[in-house]
């Protein structure tokens, strides 16, 4: 499956989740292209059939800089989006009122364009330990299954 992952990061956090995921998707013989979001163009994302969205939290639920000006990207966007599907993941801090509210944006906006997540989004909370990036990985591997 040609797989796309869409990052953004400023601690770095997202980026290694996303990497990870992605070597994990590559072990499985799944053709994975992974790159920031301040590289990315919408239109970009119709040569993938799925496509990854991650970002980070900030604050009390707000997006990061990087996925702030993606996300503006894609709500003037006005081309459809085809036959790709989306899946989003994200990591915040629970002891916020809005725990990872980046997820949640990017859930509304895909619906928005009619295009929901196939599979129900991965949080989460905090540094993402070995145990954690083995659960991002098995999640990974279930919105691959579910975009067959």
């Amino acid at each position: 499956m040609k797989i796309l992952i869409a990052f953004a990061t400023l601690s770095g956090n997202t980026q290694m989740v996303s990497e990870h995921v992605a070597d994990h998707l590559k072990g499985l013989s799944h053709d994975v292209t992974i790159m920031s979001q301040d590289e990315l163009e919408p239109t970009q994302m119709n040569e993938y059939e799925l496509v990854f969205l991650s970002s980070s939290t900030w604050g009390d639920g707000e997006p990061n800089p990087t996925s702030e000006v993606f996300m503006e990207k894609l709500k003037t966007h006005t081309e459809p989006f085809g036959a790709v599907k989306f899946a989003v993941f994200g990591l915040g801090d629970s002891s916020y009122a809005h725990y990872c509210g980046i997820v949640d944006r990017f859930e509304e906006l895909l619906k928005e364009k009619g295009k929901a997540p196939i599979v129900e989004s991965f949080k989460i909370d905090g540094y993402p330990e070995d145990e954690v990036l083995a659960q991002a990985n098995a999640w990974a591997e279930k919105a691959v299954a579910a975009a067959v």
